[in-house]
């Protein structure tokens, strides 16, 4: 973390007694940032940071999303111009995040000129400016070094973010170090430069694909280029690891986990370099046997409503389709977000089902929120229920937060059963998601 204090001027002074007339008694921050995304990355991370922080001091949030397409350009933060400081009693700009579509020279004359209220960056070091930066190099490096030392990679081709972009151009030279340590150096030749959209990222990797110089390894600056690079790679039938590896069978290690911690056990991981990785589970001696507890019970209730499932295991599909139609429900599976978002949009004037139970972490595409947000837009009142076996901390708040029903994985045909009536009468319920951290 680097702070560096903002010096006061008589500007500042000057404001502070326009706010003394005008600002309301709540207290008002500004998020400025690239887009509002709730989504599973940085961006969605801050803003929901921003949010719990601002509702524990009941200080209201307003978030300025100033990108309009990526196009890189001066004009793309005109939203900022809207930022007054008698409305607004202090900014946490995204430095790193704006600089990807306008240069921030531009954003800092703006709130110079309109808003001069205190103020502190994020991602990016700006001078004069309280900031919290990201070691953008040492992490390039890191992942650099990974690829040779565990992989044995030698040639690298790199797709970087704009040449201007102070992040992607600090990304680049931790990769150059890094390969300089080992004795390797990147090709000028094998780096393309691209806008961290996965639209750029694809066009890249075919750039470097069709320039017939060899390479064994393919960085990529964001993780959007990355995906993109991705589709590139197997348009033309070469390898990935994504897409040539086995995926693994059985219980996933997040289920294992909820597993182990509701019958009062912990899991233990020790792992060695080369030596591979132990997974042990512990679980607490009974010195007496608990007999069940006896008495009727009640056979899981049904229905014949219309039910979309949507996650990214096959097998999960598999065994929610199996309980919901031994329940009497019609049903329909989709492998992803995007699926779903398609299966739903050939109807146009009411939902085609009764209820969507949706996954909430699924990789490589939209996750479970998003997927949500995305077919609520076109029909709101869509009843929904998460079933998941873990979420990340800022999904899991966003979750609760919204009231969205949710099961945790893994669950029997009397669970199922009841969350699923549940939520098809309107009840919030459901057993708790276990945290990605925990």
């Amino acid at each position: 973390m680097i702070l560096c204090p903002r010096r006061p001027d008589a500007t500042v002074f000057r404001a502070e007694r326009r706010r003394r007339y005008f600002l309301p008694v709540r207290k008002v921050f500004a998020l400025l940032t690239c887009n509002a995304s709730l989504r599973d990355d940085d961006q969605g991370a801050l803003r929901l940071g921003m949010e719990r922080a601002c509702a524990e001091r009941d200080i209201d949030l307003w978030v300025f999303a100033g990108r309009n397409n990526w196009t890189h350009s001066a004009d793309q933060h005109r939203l900022f111009r809207l930022i007054d400081e008698s409305r607004v009693n202090g900014i946490v700009l995204a430095a790193g995040l704006i600089e990807s579509f306008t240069p921030i020279a531009g954003v800092l004359r703006t709130l110079e000129e309109r808003c001069v209220v205190p103020m502190c960056a994020v991602g990016q070091a700006l001078e004069g400016t309280p900031s919290i930066s990201i070691d953008n190099a040492r992490a390039a490096a890191q992942t650099a070094e990974h690829l040779v030392l565990a992989h044995g990679c030698q040639r690298f081709a790199y797709i970087s973010g704009p040449p201007d972009h102070h992040e992607s151009r600090e990304r680049l030279r931790g990769v150059r170090e890094a390969l300089e340590r080992h004795g390797l150096a990147l090709d000028p030749r094998l780096v393309r430069h691209a806008d961290f959209a996965v639209s750029g990222g694809r066009r890249a990797a075919a750039e470097l694909l069709s320039s017939d110089i060899p390479f064994d390894a393919l960085l990529a600056v964001n993780d959007h280029s990355a995906l993109g690079a991705i589709d590139a790679l197997r348009d033309r039938s070469r390898r990935t690891k994504r897409s040539n590896e086995r995926s693994g069978t059985g219980l996933g290690l997040a289920i294992v986990q909820r597993i182990v911690k509701d019958a009062g056990g912990y899991i233990d991981v020790r792992s060695e370099m080369g030596h591979g990785t132990t997974f042990s589970l512990y679980f607490p001696l009974e010195l007496e046997h608990v007999a069940p507890a006896s008495g009727p019970q009640s056979a899981p209730v049904g229905g014949t409503e219309r039910i979309l499932v949507v996650d990214d295991e096959a097998v999960q599909l598999r065994t929610a389709q199996r309980i919901l139609r031994h329940l009497g429900y019609s049903v329909e599976t989709a492998q992803s977000g995007e699926r779903a978002i398609e299966v739903c949009s050939m109807h146009r004037l009411e939902s085609p089902f009764d209820l969507l139970i949706v996954d909430m972490v699924m990789p490589g595409g939209l996750d479970g929120l998003a997927t949500i947000a995305r077919i609520r837009q076109v029909f709101p009142s869509q009843k929904v229920l998460i079933a998941s076996g873990y979420a990340p901390d800022h999904l899991n708040d966003a979750a609760r937060q919204r009231q969205l029903p949710w099961l945790a994985k893994p669950y029997t045909l009397a669970s199922l059963a009841s969350a699923v009536r549940s939520t098809l009468a309107g009840a919030v319920q459901g057993t708790a998601l276990a945290a990605e951290s925990e």
